[in-house]
């Protein structure tokens, strides 16, 4: 999965509009944002990663592009 592709997931996720998110978007600006995400969150990155996460490692991200880095090195990165 690249950088593009999660961040789509991610947008579907919170249900906003495709290309909405860049990756530096700061977490708590973004209204959907809540517990229900977070778990929906930890269970993509299980089946598209294979990656377990506690919640509290997503609760010491403040940004979009801190929960990418969370499954890091796990996507494949992008040439965009």
């Amino acid at each position: 999965m690249t950088r593009q592709e999660f961040l789509r997931k991610l947008e579907e996720l919170l249900e906003v509009e495709p290309d909405a998110l860049k990756g530096e978007e700061d977490l708590q600006d973004l209204e959907a944002w809540e517990s229900l995400t977070v778990m929906e969150f930890m269970a993509l990155a299980d089946e598209s990663f294979n990656v377990v996460l506690h919640p509290n490692d997503i609760a010491s991200c403040d940004t979009v592009a801190e929960l990418l880095d969370l499954l890091v090195p796990h996507y494949q990165p992008s040439a965009s």
